[in-house]
Protein backbone atom coordinates (compact mmCIF):
# COMPACT_ATOMS: atom_id res chain seq x y z
CA UNK A 1 0.00 0.00 0.00
CA UNK A 2 1.29 3.62 -1.03
CA UNK A 3 0.95 5.96 1.80
CA UNK A 4 1.01 9.52 -0.60
CA UNK A 5 -1.55 10.74 2.11
CA UNK A 6 1.52 11.15 4.62
CA UNK A 7 3.45 12.91 1.99
CA UNK A 8 -0.51 15.25 1.32
CA UNK A 9 -0.66 15.69 4.95
CA UNK A 10 2.52 17.41 5.09
CA UNK A 11 1.73 19.50 1.90
CA UNK A 12 -1.29 20.10 3.80
CA UNK A 13 0.61 21.91 6.70
CA UNK A 14 3.23 23.64 4.70
CA UNK A 15 -0.10 24.83 2.66
CA UNK A 16 -1.72 26.41 5.44
CA UNK A 17 0.97 27.57 7.55
CA UNK A 18 3.78 29.18 5.58
CA UNK A 19 4.53 32.69 5.39
CA UNK A 20 1.43 32.92 8.34
CA UNK A 21 -0.85 31.90 6.25
CA UNK A 22 -0.67 35.40 4.65
CA UNK A 23 -0.11 33.73 1.07
CA UNK A 24 -2.56 33.60 -1.83
CA UNK A 25 -2.76 30.62 -2.64
CA UNK A 26 -2.68 29.15 1.29
CA UNK A 27 -4.49 25.70 1.73
CA UNK A 28 -8.17 26.60 3.29
CA UNK A 29 -9.74 23.32 3.06
CA UNK A 30 -8.87 19.69 2.41
CA UNK A 31 -11.00 16.89 1.10
CA UNK A 32 -10.23 13.20 2.21
CA UNK A 33 -12.01 10.42 1.60
CA UNK A 34 -13.82 8.76 4.79
CA UNK A 35 -11.44 5.68 5.02
CA UNK A 36 -8.14 7.91 5.58
CA UNK A 37 -9.76 10.33 6.89
CA UNK A 38 -8.91 9.76 10.64
CA UNK A 39 -4.90 8.86 9.67
CA UNK A 40 -4.41 12.37 7.61
CA UNK A 41 -6.02 14.30 10.70
CA UNK A 42 -3.78 12.72 13.03
CA UNK A 43 -0.90 13.53 10.37
CA UNK A 44 -1.79 16.95 10.51
CA UNK A 45 -2.50 17.37 13.98
CA UNK A 46 1.23 15.75 14.95
CA UNK A 47 3.15 17.87 12.30
CA UNK A 48 1.09 21.04 13.22
CA UNK A 49 2.12 20.92 16.56
CA UNK A 50 5.58 19.76 16.13
CA UNK A 51 6.06 23.38 13.58
CA UNK A 52 7.91 26.41 14.86
CA UNK A 53 7.16 29.74 14.69
CA UNK A 54 9.91 32.92 15.09
CA UNK A 55 12.60 34.41 13.64
CA UNK A 56 11.35 34.52 9.14
CA UNK A 57 15.66 34.45 9.02
CA UNK A 58 15.86 31.18 10.63
CA UNK A 59 15.41 28.24 8.11
CA UNK A 60 13.89 26.00 11.07
CA UNK A 61 10.74 28.56 11.07
CA UNK A 62 8.11 28.00 8.75
CA UNK A 63 6.79 31.38 9.56
CA UNK A 64 7.62 34.67 11.10
CA UNK A 65 5.41 36.20 13.43
CA UNK A 66 4.37 39.40 10.81
CA UNK A 67 3.28 41.99 14.01
CA UNK A 68 4.44 42.78 17.11
CA UNK A 69 1.21 43.69 18.74
CA UNK A 70 -0.10 39.88 20.21
CA UNK A 71 -3.04 38.83 18.17
CA UNK A 72 -4.13 36.10 20.61
CA UNK A 73 -5.60 38.65 23.82
CA UNK A 74 -7.25 41.04 21.08
CA UNK A 75 -8.65 37.99 19.29
CA UNK A 76 -9.45 36.23 22.69
CA UNK A 77 -11.14 39.32 23.62
CA UNK A 78 -13.13 39.78 20.31
CA UNK A 79 -14.77 35.75 20.40
CA UNK A 80 -15.68 36.65 23.88
CA UNK A 81 -18.03 39.74 22.67
CA UNK A 82 -19.14 37.40 19.98
CA UNK A 83 -19.81 34.62 22.10
CA UNK A 84 -22.00 36.97 24.81
CA UNK A 85 -23.26 39.37 22.09
CA UNK A 86 -22.17 42.17 24.02
CA UNK A 87 -20.89 45.33 22.23
CA UNK A 88 -17.36 45.56 23.35
CA UNK A 89 -16.56 48.72 20.80
CA UNK A 90 -15.94 50.82 23.58
CA UNK A 91 -13.77 48.49 25.67
CA UNK A 92 -11.50 47.66 22.98
CA UNK A 93 -11.06 51.53 22.12
CA UNK A 94 -10.06 52.01 25.76
CA UNK A 95 -7.73 49.29 25.91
Amino acid sequence: MTLTWIVASSGAVWGAFVNAGQACLSVERCYVHRKIYSAFLEACVRKTQQLKVGDGMDPATISATHSREPIAPRGIARGRCAATRSNCATRQASG
